[in-house]
């Protein structure tokens, strides 16, 4: 308020006054010059001189600055009398000079949804006295004279300052803003102040010199007691530091510390929005939000937090916990690590929005090292809308035999996989993609020469290189570039090579026409453990991880709350043939026509929460779209012998999300175009770009969800939905609530899409579908019913919803349908739930359960 005050008297200066409408301090639109100088700050006549003779109150903070178009120009801030939405003026304030704000916050007021008394006594809806209001607005005779509290544009942009209000000049330079400079000793736009302007409303009328402490709170109210029995708990604070509440000075048995990252400016910028609050355990917390990188969070951005605790002292088993408090707590993922202990360090996610006011299990350990526990703010996905609270973490010594399983669950698209669908030839679908020799014709009529794919009895197709190679640079005339005929000619020996069927013996071939279509992936070494098949994304297109520790006690049973879990559902990389790219620059190159621009950037690109930018001319990458996950953690049965958990996830081929931005379509269609166009192509370059685009590239449109668009790009969802329960006899069992006739077996623990092959990894090692060691695979992927029609096979398809008892592999768990008009999914959807196919009728729209 002080320095306020100071800039009130700045521009009431004898000899450099600048003043608004009479002048009254006691009326809120007259504080306008001096929040604006407040603000920006004051050039004063006395460095006139060094101004070329401008002073008085910037440019840049001048409501007619073209800057404030989009708000300043249309309404006051914040104007809810003129329309209730323009409470969303909050959210994008930069349209707004400061001095605007100050006034708009003056007139209208944000809702709390809170109200206390000035004794610090929480009012609740309904009870005399109840105000929400985050303050008192002022107070004007009528609306029309508080939607006034601002000027318009011309108050400050006129001929006393050379400005034309009805085109004010977009400055480049501070060379312009002087010019503009606002410096009259008087502005008005209300002439009878007196009578319409703002009077204050002070909310708290109170002696008190602050208000009284919060109680009868409906949240915020400190817990004192209730940590787990016989647990040393380590608290936000060091020990011995007030709290100001019922709970005394804290008492914590090790050190809690932050780490922050500085910005290029060696400033601390999250420190700023970092909040202590007395209350949660032991009457203190503390909260931010959470933030992802395009919100400036991650390793090592600025605005990244991380909270650690420390025990203080060592331990052998423990059980660890950590307090959520009942508010400042919304993030559904918080990630706690615990480090220090066998195996580790341990990842655990915990939904703080739904475990306020608890004490929450993060597992039970056998520590080699001095206990640890770390948060963080980063959040896949967080937008620094949701808070995340570090409050007390507990460490309670336990007794018993700590027990750490895992399981692997990888699907492989073999380089044998028959690709013979069900279709009828021709009536359901006129696209190669309907068998393997219709593949093998297409490739080898548009790479060489060999029968049309669509006509196989008719004349043949003579592709790139069944031309003459041109035999100069430059390409011209009916033969093929040279660089482009390369390419054609040793994508014709590989289809050669791979031949139009699978090996009948059904060893892996080292070339095939899902080897090069890019579908395939290497066949796995089934004597490597999971960890080291699976490391690198081209290695599978879907896997699910889940990790599980506990401790037996020694009366044989799991001990309460030692139970701990983690699950990551991955999908791999897709891959566009290297062909497709490789030709199209190969075009470039022989005929100056610019390959098409095919980067994009995917959403939840192989993990969901993950943001990937692909380039593939450089690796063919298509990466794979992760959908919508759920894990309902570890939970110790009644009996306390086994540790059972569920999760589902998957996602869709790289094509898939490529293609659901339009300009992808564009891009290439635009190439084709101009290689049809081009006087230098010929007829096989020109049908090698129409058919290319219309198989990996076409996105027919919104309208019809791309139902005329690419067959491949419209692939359904494939998936892994997993049930299972590690037992303290060492023993693993699936625990799905429903058989899958077309599992192995039918009460297997993974149940999953008809695509691709399934292997099952147990505690890093390969097993059956029932947790028994095994030397292959589960099962083959069956791409007959994955590629299936609704309408002809309408459960043994691929799309719609899921359920195990009625359609075994069937559909899928976002329920996401064929491409057709209006009812369809087409590619770039984005499920927001999931259910599990063996328990279809409940839906999760959160990724975390306990």
């Amino acid at each position: 308020m002080k320095i306020l005050s100071d800039k009130w008297n700045e521009v009431h200066a004898d000899g450099q006054k600048i003043a608004v409408n009479n002048d009254d301090p006691s009326r809120v639109e007259n504080w306008f010059t001096a929040a604006w100088n407040y603000n920006l700050g004051f050039n004063p006549k006395s460095a006139a001189g060094q101004n070329g003779g401008a002073w008085g109150l910037g440019w840049y903070n001048n409501p007619a600055n073209p800057m404030y178009k989009k708000g300043a120009w249309d309404h006051p801030f914040m104007d809810v009398s003129l329309n209730t939405n323009n409470i969303r003026d909050a959210a994008t304030p930069q349209y707004w000079p400061y001095e605007m704000k100050v006034m708009g916050w003056s007139a209208w007021s944000i809702d709390t949804g809170f109200s206390y008394g000035t004794d610090g006594r929480q009012d609740w809806k309904g009870e005399s006295g109840f105000n929400s209001a985050g303050f008192n607005p002022a107070w004007w005779t009528t609306v029309a004279d508080r939607s006034r509290v601002s000027p318009p544009i011309s108050t400050f942009c006129n001929t006393k300052n050379n400005c034309n209000p009805s085109s004010p000049v977009d400055c480049p330079d501070e060379a312009c803003y002087r010019q503009f400079w606002w410096n009259q000793e008087n502005a008005t736009w209300k002439p009878d102040c007196d009578q319409t302007c703002g009077h204050e409303n002070i909310k708290y009328q109170t002696l008190r010199a602050e208000p009284g402490r919060g109680y009868r709170l409906k949240n915020g109210t400190p817990v004192c007691a209730g940590a787990p029995a016989g647990s040393d708990v380590v608290t936000s604070v060091p020990a011995g530091t007030p709290t100001w509440s019922a709970c005394g000075p804290a008492a914590s048995t090790g050190t809690f510390q932050f780490t922050f990252h500085p910005d290029w400016d060696q400033h601390y910028e999250a420190k700023a929005d970092l909040h202590s609050i007395g209350g949660g355990h032991g009457g203190h917390f503390w909260y931010t939000h959470t933030r992802d990188e395009d919100h400036y969070g991650g390793d090592g951005n600025r605005m990244t937090i991380v909270g650690e605790w420390t025990a203080g002292k060592s331990y052998d088993l423990a059980a660890v916990y950590a307090y959520i408090p009942d508010t400042g707590a919304q993030t559904k993922d918080a990630k706690y690590v615990v480090d220090g202990a066998v195996g580790g360090p341990y990842e655990r996610y915990v939904d703080q929005d739904a475990s306020n006011g608890q004490w929450v299990s993060l597992g039970a350990y056998k520590f080699t090292s001095t206990p640890k526990v770390t948060l963080t703010n980063y959040s896949k996905g967080g937008t620094a809308d949701r808070d995340i609270a570090w409050n007390s973490v507990a460490f309670k010594p336990i007794r018993g035999t700590f027990v750490q399983r895992s399981l692997t669950a990888a699907a492989i698209f073999d380089p044998n996989q028959e690709l013979n669908s069900n279709w009828p030839v021709s009536t359901e679908i006129n696209s190669p993609v309907r068998s393997m020799k219709s593949l093998y014709d297409w490739g080898l009529g548009l790479a060489d020469q060999g029968p049309l794919w669509n006509n196989p009895d008719g004349a043949d197709a003579r592709g790139l290189a069944s031309e003459a190679r041109c035999p100069t640079a430059q390409a011209v005339g009916e033969c093929t570039g040279q660089q482009t005929w390369d390419a054609a000619d040793q994508w014709a020996k590989d289809i050669r090579a791979g031949g139009s069927a699978p090996r009948a013996d059904g060893s892996a071939p080292a070339m095939s026409i899902p080897v090069w279509m890019a579908m395939s992936n290497l066949r796995p070494d089934v004597s490597k453990p999971a960890s080291q098949a699976y490391s690198d994304p081209n290695s599978y297109k879907i896997k699910s991880d889940v990790n599980v520790t506990f401790v037996v006690g020694e009366d044989g049973k799991i001990v309460d709350g030692s139970a701990g879990s983690n699950y990551r559902a991955r999908v791999g990389n897709a891959h566009l043939p290297h062909f497709v790219t490789r030709i199209m620059k190969t075009i470039e190159a022989d005929y100056g026509i610019a390959a098409p621009d095919i980067d994009y950037t995917t959403q939840d690109a192989l993990e969901y929460g993950n943001v990937q930018t692909s380039h593939p001319y450089t690796d063919g990458d298509t990466p794979g779209q992760a959908y919508f996950p759920h894990f309902r953690g570890a939970r110790i049965d009644d009996a306390k012998q086994c540790v059972d958990f569920r999760a589902v996830g998957g996602g869709v081929h790289g094509y898939r999300a490529m293609i659901g931005h339009k300009s992808i379509n564009d891009n290439v269609k635009a190439w084709v175009d101009k290689v049809n166009a081009s006087l230098r192509t010929n007829h096989a370059v020109r049908r090698f770009a129409g058919d290319v685009y219309a198989m990996f590239f076409k996105n027919s449109g919104s309208w019809n969800n791309n139902m005329g668009g690419s067959m491949i790009g419209n692939a359904p969802p494939i998936w892994q939905d997993i049930a299972a329960a590690f037992c303290a006899d060492g023993s693993v069992k699936p625990t799905h609530f429903q058989r899958n006739g077309d599992a192995t077996p039918s009460n297997g623990i993974v149940f999953q899409s008809y695509m691709p092959d399934l292997y099952l990894y147990i505690d890093d090692r390969l097993t059956d579908n029932l947790g028994r060691p095994s030397n292959q695979r589960i099962n083959g992927g069956d791409w007959r019913n994955f590629s299936n029609f609704p309408a002809t096979a309408p459960n043994g398809n691929a799309y719609a919803s899921c359920s195990a008892a009625t359609r075994g592999s069937g559909g899928n768990p976002w329920a996401v349908d064929a491409p057709a008009p209006i009812i369809g999914d087409g590619p770039g959807n984005r499920p927001n739930k999931v259910v599990h196919c063996d328990d279809p009728a409940n839906e999760f729209t959160v990724n975390l359960t306990r």
